[in-house]
């Protein structure tokens, strides 16, 4: 912040300094064209030799050679800095109506390096409003077409409740899928608001040494139940390892991507969890699961929000989970990504520094 203020107080310098330049070289110009054209007109006989002690007749040469050179200035500013000026003023009306297609071009020619760098500005400003406005419908559009899913399922089933003649066996499966969807609602909204409420952090709270070994050991463990329900084989080699963070956030990407693995591994499989130290002063946490394949192309949207691979949704979620541990992951300044295994499984890494002394 501080170099870049110097850097505005430079060019304000700088800026300025040109302006009485410029002024200065107007009124040299002035004087030497007055004093040039009074030369020329005595020596053709125009003006008499005595012309230079009439100080009425200077003064109406020095205006009318003034008002020659004002003319030519005011065409040079009004084509190199008022034009310019007008269009911006245009653009950014159009910036503010919500039009964010708009963009300015650089006059070829004369032109001014201040208007050049706000050019390139409001087309970038233009163009990261455009993203994040596509981003906000893309938004909306997505969460709304996940949560009418289970809300139909929620209303339908409801309706169903009503009738009379619903034996009791049907009336308690339907009360489940009830209970089961309203379950799933409230994990998207809980996912929803804690997406949000981490892409609205600059900075990480309550940041402090953690003991990631711990914290994995035990979200191993919390998803226990969800393990033995699949009779899911899992291979654990958790070494001690400690990083900078925030305890609660780091909780939530352990806890998705052992959650991950485990919805999209067939009943029966093997899920391999692993936590190492690397030679480079990083810790990475490795999740390999084999479920069915992700394709190339996936694994380049795997972490855009509300995507899924799988277009029946067949595995409960909604493609919120990644996105989330993937913006954790980068306020914490590490990287995640997923790629496919020579075995032909699937593998999330999280690669965060390494902290060797142990939490206080």
């Amino acid at each position: 912040m501080a170099g870049r203020r110097r850097w505005l107080s430079a060019r304000s310098l700088n800026m300025a300094f040109l302006f009485a330049a410029n002024l200065f070289l107007i009124v040299v110009v002035v004087l030497f064209v007055v004093t040039a054209v009074a030369w020329m007109s005595v020596r053709a006989g125009l003006l008499k030799s005595d012309f230079w002690t009439n100080p009425l007749l200077l003064t109406v040469l020095a205006f009318v050679v003034s008002a020659i050179i004002a003319a030519i200035v005011l065409v040079m500013a009004n084509n190199v800095v008022l034009r310019p000026l007008r269009s911006m003023v245009d653009a950014l009306k159009e910036l503010a109506s919500g039009n964010f297609d708009v963009a300015m071009e650089r006059k070829d020619g004369v032109s001014v390096d201040e208007v050049d760098d706000f050019v390139d500005a409001f087309n970038a400003t233009a163009r990261e409003l455009k993203s994040v406005e596509v981003l906000r419908h893309d938004f909306v559009d997505d969460f709304s077409h996940e949560f009418k899913t289970p809300i139909s399922s929620i209303n339908g089933f409801a309706n169903l409740l009503l009738e009379e003649d619903v034996a009791d066996d049907e009336r308690r499966e339907y009360a489940g899928i009830i209970a089961a969807e309203s379950k799933r609602l409230a994990s998207m909204a809980g996912d929803v608001l804690a997406l949000r409420q981490a892409e609205s952090l600059e900075r990480l709270p309550h940041e402090r040494q953690v003991d990631a070994g711990e914290q994995v050991r035990r979200a191993v463990v919390l998803v226990g139940e969800k393990w033995t329900d699949k009779q899911l084989d899992l291979a654990c080699e958790i070494e001690d390892a400690c990083c900078t963070g925030s305890p609660a956030l780091l909780e939530r990407v352990w806890a998705n991507l052992l959650d991950n693995a485990c919805k999209f591994s067939p009943a029966g499989g093997r899920v391999w969890v692993t936590l190492r130290k690397s030679e480079v002063r990083r810790i990475e946490f490795r999740v390999e699961n084999g479920g069915p394949a992700i394709g190339p192309a996936a694994l380049d949207r795997i972490f855009e929000r509300f995507y899924q691979d799988d277009p029946s949704h067949a595995v409960q979620g909604c493609g919120l989970g990644l996105p989330l541990v993937k913006r954790v992951v980068e306020l914490h300044g590490g990287t995640v990504f997923a790629t496919s295994t020579p075995q032909g499984r699937t593998a999330f890494v999280v690669v965060l520094a390494d902290r060797t002394d142990k939490p206080a």
